[in-house]
């Protein structure tokens, strides 16, 4: 039997890849994670809030393995890093304008730094982070594509930004960083990419939504859980 000129047998067989497909993607089944070793875990947050995803990591991470950002992390409990468009970003341009032109065509764009003295979990929601387990390596690796992500000045260091109006106020550290934003590479795709370099793939280059970003984040976390129970 035949529907609109293919055979019924591959569509349902298109239909089931595409259940799977969607299962994997979506739900997290058959999900595996990379699971550290005992005596070398630390954790890696994933956290969402409105338009954007950031990544929260020990500092002590950060102080060992960065080449750029070491200075960031002495006596700091933890590090978060996001990435963005360096106007609305910095706060220089806020307004829907900035917010449109931002999405619609090629932009500078700019990493955030914020800095927790003490352990940043109480202050995020939890249903607005994720948390996944991570060895040295992969640390390693994470803390490597940040640095990767940084624009450096003839001198090999960071170049600072300022930041305008609100921004100024509890906002960290902004620097010039590289890769255009734009709006299908945004600041949830660079978190797409920090994790994949961290062991955790994100390989879709669709995933552009901090809800999509979120929910494959909690999905890793779910599996981890999973795999640690006996």
């Amino acid at each position: 039997m035949t529907l609109g000129g293919f055979r019924a047998g591959w569509i349902g067989k298109g239909a089931l890849a595409l259940v799977c497909l969607a299962c994997i993607s979506l739900t997290g089944c058959a999900l595996r994670a990379p699971m550290p070793q005992a005596g070398d875990a630390q954790e890696l947050l994933v956290i969402y809030q409105d338009w954007h995803t950031a990544l929260i990591l020990p500092a002590s991470s950060v102080a060992r393995y960065s080449r750029h950002l070491a200075p960031y992390a002495q006596g700091r409990y933890a590090l978060s890093f996001g990435w963005g468009e360096a106007n609305y970003f910095t706060g220089r341009e806020h307004n829907g304008w900035a917010a449109t032109k931002a999405l619609l065509r090629a932009n500078d764009s700019a990493l955030q730094l914020l800095d927790y003295r003490q352990d940043p979990r109480p202050l995020l929601p939890p249903a607005r982070r994720a948390s996944l387990r991570i060895d040295s390596q992969q640390a390693r690796r994470l803390v490597a594509f940040i640095d990767q992500t940084l624009q450096l000045d003839a001198q090999g260091r960071p170049i600072p930004l300022a930041a305008y109006g609100d921004k100024q106020l509890d906002s960290g550290f902004f620097f010039a960083a590289r890769g255009d934003y734009h709006m299908m590479h945004n600041c949830n795709s660079w978190t797409a990419q920090a994790l994949t370099q961290a062991g955790f793939p994100i390989t879709n280059p669709l995933v552009l939504t901090p809800k999509a970003v979120f929910k494959r984040a909690q999905a890793y976390e779910r599996a981890q859980q999973a795999q640690a129970r006996p």
